[in-house]
């Protein structure tokens, strides 16, 4: 799927999301119970990382930067038309631009940019190839340019491709993954599909366990979705998520388990 279009897919389904959640007052609706519970709970809005300052850039880049981000730092150019032509593959070329990609999250709709596109980008920038506003021609780009050649910016395009690698293959899974829950979610159903069941993932047996939680109506449920593992340090590991339902007087059992007085 070209990088527009999923784009877009995402956004969609984050717009569709979110407008659900203000409806219920902050808290997912029963109506969304399902595979949504397992990474969910209670949305938390700080989850959706705030645009950063360019003084915090110039104090030492040590996270990727969006795309919307790395091109306002480019002096005299149209952003949002910048953008569009980036996504649209009129400005850089198809190497460059698969290092442009999604972080990791599932509602998180912002598009990273790794060294390699940031680079890109500049030179187009340089060589006119980026709608200017009227009358602006390419001026300093000193914070762009500390960006594109960052160290700590290749290493996390290194990391998150070894990521994208290990949903293929399981062997490049390292143990530090598996202090991540959402992603050691994803790779149980890259390699072993929906259920419970365990892996063998950086020498380490990992198992997973569902549990389900009815709604007060007894209508729809939600999953809760624990892991299990021995570290190599020999200490016992877990990691869970629970959905919503799991607090309805229906699975409380101080609330008599939701039955009429």
């Amino acid at each position: 799927m070209p990088v527009e279009a999923a784009f877009l897919d995402r956004r969609s389904q984050a717009l569709a999301f979110e407008s659900c959640v203000r409806k219920a007052g902050g808290r997912r609706p029963a109506a969304l119970a399902g595979p949504l519970s397992v990474h969910f709970a209670v949305v938390d809005r700080t989850h959706f990382r705030p645009a950063r300052s360019r003084q915090t850039f110039a104090e030492g880049i040590t996270d990727l930067m969006s795309l919307t981000e790395f091109l306002e730092l480019l002096p005299g150019l149209k952003p949002r038309l910048a953008r569009k032509e980036v996504l649209a593959g009129e400005a850089l070329d198809p190497v460059a631009r698969t290092d442009i990609h999604h972080r990791e999250d599932f509602l998180d709709t912002t598009l990273d940019v790794g060294p390699d596109a940031a680079a890109a980008m500049l030179a187009a920038y340089r060589e006119g190839r980026l709608p200017m506003q009227r009358g602006a021609s390419p001026g300093a780009t000193s914070l762009a340019d500390g960006y594109a050649s960052n160290r700590d910016t290749a290493r996390q395009r290194d990391e998150r491709r070894r990521r994208a690698a290990a949903l293929l293959d399981a062997s490049v899974v390292v143990e530090g993954d598996l202090s991540d829950h959402a992603f050691l979610d994803r790779l149980f159903h890259a390699h072993l599909g929906k259920g419970a069941g365990s892996l063998n993932l950086a020498g380490i047996t990992v198992t997973k366990s569902l549990s389900r939680h009815s709604s007060n109506s007894g209508r729809s449920s939600g999953w809760g979705v624990g892991f299990r593992w021995i570290g190599s340090d020999g200490k016992p590991r877990t990691s869970s998520t629970v959905p919503p339902e799991a607090f309805n007087r229906r699975n409380d059992p101080e609330r008599d388990w939701g039955l009429p007085d």
